[in-house]
């Protein structure tokens, strides 16, 4: 926020409706539902099981970026998938992991 108002001291806030729907959108239901959900799911699963399901959140952006808005995969972006996916499926398919 300080940031914005240095270096964007000449701009006018453009109040509308897209303006308001975004904030209201991602300040209280994004926020409080993602702290809600991330907390649901740290109670259900083991430490390590919750951390590596923390970095599916990558890996839905990657996807959502590359379906929705049709940004390229590049060789490092599919290498970073691919680990990500097999760490994810290594510590679900483990034998001390929790069922779900």
């Amino acid at each position: 926020a300080l940031l914005a108002v240095v270096l964007d001291r000449n701009e006018q806030v453009q109040w509308g409706i897209p303006a308001v729907a975004a904030l209201a959108f991602s300040g209280p239901l994004a926020t409080g539902f993602g702290y809600w959900a991330s907390q649901s799911i740290s109670r259900s699963l083991t430490p390590i099981e919750t951390t590596v399901g923390f970095l599916a959140v990558p890996v839905v952006g990657l996807l959502a970026g590359t379906l929705v808005l049709g940004e390229p995969m590049g060789l490092i972006d599919f290498a970073g998938f691919a680990l990500t996916i097999l760490a994810i499926a290594f510590v679900s398919l483990s034998p001390g992991s929790t069922e779900v």
